[in-house]
């Protein structure tokens, strides 16, 4: 039986001088997690604790430390999971700092390590990907968390108000979703584990489609200014349209496949 649950508003359990400690935990597939470390490494209330890769090949971890470098965040450590994987970067993040030369690394711990380490129950893990660097935590027995969110699942048309569905999955009540189905033991391993207090899983079709019109770059452009995060977020809108100050597009509709 599909139900919604109203998500908790409380942060209060994760303040720490003012400010929310994250984990990030990634993949390089698509550009939404990417946007999302810059816009976790520049906010005022977030204090980014550590970055996890999967899988984490070389060219994964040299553009990310690249990004971090960018932040002057050289602190915070960087975990993998199968470092000699398939290369994984995508071809947009490429275009991204096109003009840098940014250089493979292998400079990366075991990302279960960096996940016992970093995450208690006063942390919120992030997770972008396939749940194989939460699940080999878990794994060991020790990986106390206060609340995941993760990207995966699907709510459907028995859950979700019809004004609010994407146009792609209408009719459906289920749908996979690779960042769970890629490596289903790691999300039933995740899913079956007590020691993290809280849970949420980002449907997909809430997070497989953003409406980006003519008015928010605008609105975006004005206020960029105010921090590194939106500077560099406003430029990579900037590469995903392919358009630039100048843009004249309308509405550019991004829908992820």
């Amino acid at each position: 039986m599909a139900m919604y649950v109203e998500p908790r508003s409380d942060t209060e359990q994760f303040l720490v001088n003012g400010r929310l400690q994250m984990v990030l935990d990634m993949e390089t597939g698509d550009p939404d997690d990417f946007v999302t470390l810059i816009f976790l490494l520049g906010h005022p209330l977030v204090h980014l604790k550590a970055v996890t890769i999967v899988p984490g090949t070389p060219d994964q971890i040299g553009f990310i430390r690249y990004a971090l470098k960018r932040f002057n965040r050289h602190d915070i450590p960087v975990g993998v999971f199968d470092i000699n994987a398939k290369a994984a970067l995508s071809k947009f993040h490429l275009r991204i700092y096109k003009n840098e030369t940014i250089e493979e690394s292998r400079d990366a711990l075991d990302g279960s390590e960096v996940l016992l380490k970093y995450c208690d129950e006063q942390t919120i893990l992030v997770c972008g990907g396939p749940l194989k660097n939460v699940a080999k935590a878990i794994k060991t027995g020790q990986l106390k968390l206060g609340r995941l969110v993760a990207q995966g699942g699907f709510a459907g048309d028995n859950v979700v108000p019809k004004e609010k569905r994407l146009r792609k999955f209408q009719g459906r009540t289920t749908c996979p979703t690779f960042n769970l189905g890629s490596d289903y033991r790691a999300a039933k391993i995740v899913l079956d584990y007590a020691g993290i207090k809280e849970k949420y899983f980002v449907s997909k079709n809430v997070c497989h489609g953003v409406v980006y019109t003519l008015e928010t770059h605008e609105r975006l452009a004005w206020v960029k200014n105010h921090s590194q995060s939106l500077q560099e977020i406003y430029h990579i809108i900037c590469v995903l349209c392919n358009r630039s100050f100048n843009w004249r597009m309308e509405r550019c509709e991004i829908i992820h496949g």
